[in-house]
Formats: structure tokens, C-alpha cells, sequence
């Protein structure tokens, strides 16, 4: 399954640690959704992208905001479940973009980019509508080779490397190219604390939610849902410090030219200079050292030219709680070109096997949940697609460091269907809604007592679920957990490849791999 609805405090993908301040309607949890990051509401966890439930404030004016970075790792955030600091501070770091505190910025050159957007009215929650989703495939009359897949993990490493370059000025400008000068020096004095590393960046929902085509541009605004810490410094050691985890709710705005080529996968994002490739030097961030190209125009890559912080706030993540599911009996969002697009896969790769397919998909839930209930993450880093495998293990590390685990006893897959299909030069892309149940119930290792779920009564919920592939790949779909490439029993490095030839298996290369986990409420189609 995946963590299913906890009340946590990052956005869909770091929510548990119990500190007394989340909200009591908490939610047991699966591997890959189900819960909150925010701590009052239900939203699931997606892999860094659309997996939960959006439900954020807006401002007027799409400008932005900062904060203040380093590097923690993804244990940071876990050490929020202290007490003391935490308490007392828990009101005092909320902030909304409405505060007008100094956190807004605008463009840092002569074009007027605010003329290509308004700000997405503030809504606090879906309530009954959903928002539609904003189809992307209008880039593509001027980018051809333009892919959403790639499109979503550009935008996730930049927020999260971002976050971590916030509190070394030398950093930020390294990643002049796609921030422009001013979103920097906001981001830089965010919330104005003086924090002196940031980490545990944590991506738990992101969605495109507007695009506007005007004037030879291309704008998007983006909303993140997450969780980072920030450490401050305790008095003149600057070995000891203390540490805050926050939640926070953010839009981001993008513009690129209109005309820029998509990079392909294999052409490795280090951010560095999207004119010719070379490296971002720290006493060249205006302009790059090698071919002249300025930086921070949106001339050659998205340029990110605002942010506007909608809510920022010290939350702990709870792991003990139980809500109920929401959304499992209603209609399955089907996208309307299914059929079209199923067709057009079966005529590219004869060989797709439909059976085949939804048997690896029910393999891979079986080796997923597996990995999150035993604490043996690694096993599941062969079906996961890296953002995704990262993001879930943060909720592993939290619950080791509680001293509990969360149990998916006599999970089971009751039923599939196949909701969308994308195709674009790159990759192959299927979404499938899953029905299944289980026991889901949390217990403290020690002592093996339930401290939160039904350890009685199996849970029924559905989940949609994005696998992809390389488009370049052809076949039936492998329901057996080996290397695709060699064959050889699947152990993976770090990286993602096989220990035996080397081959890198989480890119989709070979097989399906599991990219998103979106949850009934959230998921929009």
C-alpha cells in the first residue's frame, strides 16, 4: 500500500513524527499516500509530485519569498519530534503570503513577466470540486520534444536544491541560471531567521497549476506542498545547534521562451549553464564563463522569477493516527483519450501485454509493501523510480526513529483499471487505479503493542498509481523481481543499478517502474 492518511507536516511525503500538535483526525499510514504533511487536513504522498490532496492559500500577486538553507540529510526533519523548542515556537514561524513582511520579491530584469500571470484563486481546500488539471500539451506546438516526466523531476530537484542552498549565498548563486537574482536574495533572509543549513527537504505534493502562453513565452505556476529543517546555530560552537522541521505551501513561477528545446534524459540536470552546458562558476553568476550567455533570462531553460510562500509553519508529523479513506467508491477518473492513446502504444509496441502489465503492477505492490513493513526499504529501490524511492524512505527513517513500525498484514489487490495513458518521446507513462486491502495497523517494535490502525479489520482503499517506461523499450511487461537487464537477482547500489552488470534499473530503461502514487481525493486526472 502505500502510507496512507497521516496528518503529517510536509506536503504528501514527510509527515510523522508525534508532537502533541497535529491534528487529533490523523490517518494510519501506507507506503506512498495517505497522508498529511499539514497536520489538519488529508492528503497523500506522490513522489514528489501531484499525490496530495492541494489544498493551499494564494496570494494576489504571484512574487517571491525565501528562506534559509544547508544540507541535514532526510534524518533532520526527525528530530523535530523534540519537545521543548518546538512548543514554544510552533505559532511563532507561520507565516501566509499575505503577510507582507518583506518576503515578497519580484523579477529581477526589465521584462515584464507578470503581465503572463494572475495568482490562482486562494482556495483552502477542494471542498467539492477538484480543480482541473492543466493540460501541458500546448508546449509542445513550440517544443516538440517537450515531456511532462522530465518536465516534473527538473522542477522537484530545483526545489529541493534550492531549500538546501539557502543559507550559503556562494550556492544560491550557482543556480543563477533558473532563479533569478531576486527570488535569491528573498530566499536567502526567508522568514527572516537565521538558519545556518537547511535539509530533509522533502517534495510531498507538486502540481502544475496554471499555464499562460503569451508574447513569446511560456509561464507556469507551480504548487509545492513540503517539509524541510532548518538548523540554527547555539551560541559561538558552530558544532551545536538546534533544529526546527516545517511545513510549508508554496507557488512558484516559471518562465521559459518560447522556441527552447527539452533536454533529454540522458543529458545529465546539474544545473548547469543552459546555453552550452558548462559549469556555473561562484565568480561567474551573471553571465557564463564560456559562452557569454547571461544568466536568469529564461532565454534557454525555465527561470524561476517568483515564489510566494502561502503557508509556512512548524509542524511535527503524527505516525499513530487513523481517518478514514475518502474517495474509494467514487467513479474512476478516466481520461478521456484511454482508449486512443492504448491503441496508439499497442501500434508502437506490439508486444504490450495488458495482462502482463497489470501482473507487474500487482508484483510490485506486493514487493512494496513488503519493504514497508519489514523497514527493509532498500528491497523496494528496484520498482521505484528515484524520486520516488527517496521521498518514501523518509517515512521509514521516521518511523525508526519512534521505534515503530507500520504494518500492511494480508495486503491484497481486489481489483485494476487502467485510467490514463501518456506517450511522448521520452517515456511511456500509465496510470492504473488500484483497489486493494489490508491490516493496517502501527506498533512499537519493543513492545509489539498497536498504537494506532485496526489490527482487527482490513482496510479497503484505492490509490492511482504512474508507472513508466523508456519509450524506446518494447515487450511484455516482467512480473519477475530480477534484473531486466542480466537476469541476475535484483540488489541495487545507492544509485539505482544492478550490483551484477551495472545497469542503472530505476530510470525505466528496461521496465515499468512506479514514478507517482496518488491518492482517490487528490488525484485529478
Amino acid at each position: 500500500m502505500t502510507p496512507r492518511r497521516r496528518l503529517g507536516v510536509l506536503v504528501a511525503l514527510a509527515a510523522p513524527l508525534s508532537l502533541g500538535v497535529a491534528s487529533s483526525a490523523a490517518a494510519a499510514e501506507r507506503p506512498g499516500g495517505g497522508s498529511s504533511f499539514s497536520g489538519g487536513s488529508r492528503s497523500s504522498f506522490g513522489g514528489g509530485s501531484s499525490s496530495s490532496s492541494y489544498r493551499s492559500s494564494s496570494s494576489s500577486s504571484y512574487r517571491s519569498s525565501g528562506g534559509g538553507g544547508g544540507d541535514l540529510g532526510p534524518e533532520g526533519f526527525l528530530l523535530f519530534i523534540g519537545f521543548g523548542v518546538v512548543l514554544v515556537t510552533i505559532n511563532l514561524f507561520t507565516r501566509s503570503a499575505s503577510d507582507d513582511d518583506g518576503w515578497s520579491s519580484g523579477s529581477s530584469d526589465d521584462t515584464d513577466y507578470s503581465t503572463l500571470f494572475s495568482a490562482v484563486p486562494a482556495s483552502s481546500s477542494f471542498g467539492p470540486f477538484k480543480p482541473k488539471p492543466v493540460s501541458l500539451e500546448p508546449l509542445r506546438s513550440h517544443d516538440p520534444d517537450f515531456s511532462q516526466i522530465l518536465l516534473e523531476d527538473f522542477l522537484y530537484e530545483l526545489y529541493t536544491r534550492t531549500h538546501e542552498s539557502r543559507t550559503s549565498p556562494e550556492d544560491l548563486e550557482l543556480l543563477a541560471p533558473y532563479v533569478d537574482a531576486k527570488t535569491r536574495a528573498a530566499l536567502a533572509t526567508r522568514g527572516r531567521r537565521k538558519a545556518v543549513a537547511v535539509g530533509g527537504v522533502i517534495v510531498g505534493s507538486m502540481r502544475v497549476a496554471k499555464l499562460v502562453q503569451k508574447d513569446g513565452w511560456d509561464a507556469i505556476e507551480v504548487e509545492y506542498e513540503s517539509n524541510y529543517t532548518e538548523a540554527y546555530a547555539k551560541g559561538d560552537d558552530p558544532m551545536q545547534s538546534s533544529r526546527l522541521g516545517f511545513y510549508a505551501k508554496e507557488r512558484w513561477h516559471f518562465v521559459r521562451k518560447q522556441g527552447v528545446a527539452s533536454r533529454k534524459p540522458d543529458q545529465t540536470r546539474g544545473f548547469n549553464c543552459p546555453s552550452c552546458g558548462a559549469p556555473v562558476e561562484h565568480s561567474q553568476h551573471d553571465a557564463c564563463s564560456y559562452c557569454g550567455a547571461k544568466h536568469g533570462t529564461g532565454d534557454f531553460d525555465w527561470l524561476c522569477n517568483g515564489i510566494v510562500v502561502t503557508r509556512e509553519e512548524t509542524r511535527g508529523p503524527t505516525l499513530t493516527g487513523y481517518a478514514p479513506e475518502v474517495g474509494t467508491y467514487d467513479p474512476t477518473v478516466l481520461d478521456a483519450r484511454r482508449d486512443q492513446q492504448l491503441a496508439a502504444l499497442q501500434s508502437i509496441d506490439p508486444d504490450f501485454d495488458r495482462t502482463r502489465f497489470l501482473a507487474r503492477v500487482e508484483m510490485i505492490y506486493h514487493e512494496l509493501n513488503d519493504a514497508w513493513s519489514s523497514l527493509r526499504w532498500d528491497r523496494a529501490r528496484p520498482f521505484l523510480s528515484d524520486r520516488l524511492w527517496l521521498s518514501m524512505r523518509y517515512w521509514i527513517h521516521a518511523y525508526e526513529q519512534q521505534d515503530l513500525r507500520n504494518q500492511m498484514l494480508g495486503a491484497k489487490v481486489d481489483r485494476q483499471e487502467i485510467a490514463k495513458v501518456e506517450l511522448d518521446p521520452f517515456f511511456h507513462a500509465i496510470t492504473v487505479r488500484v483497489w486493494a486491502s489490508a491490516i493496517d495497523q502501527t506498533v512499537h517494535r519493543q513492545s509489539g503493542a498497536v498504537v494506532g490502525g485496526d489490527p482487527s479489520t482490513p482496510r479497503d482503499y484505492s490509490e492511482y498509481w504512474t508507472l513508466i517506461r523508456s519509450a524506446q523499450r518494447r515487450g511484455p511487461a516482467s512480473v519477475e523481481a530480477n534484473c531486466p537487464s542480466c537476469g541476475a537477482a535484483l540488489q541495487l547500489n545507492m544509485a539505482g543499478n544492478c550490483h551484477s552488470c551495472g545497469v542503472k534499473v530505476t530510470s525505466g530503461q528496461f521496465d515499468w517502474v512506479l514514478s507517482k502514487i496518488e491518492q482517490d481525493e487528490a488525484y485529478l486526472g
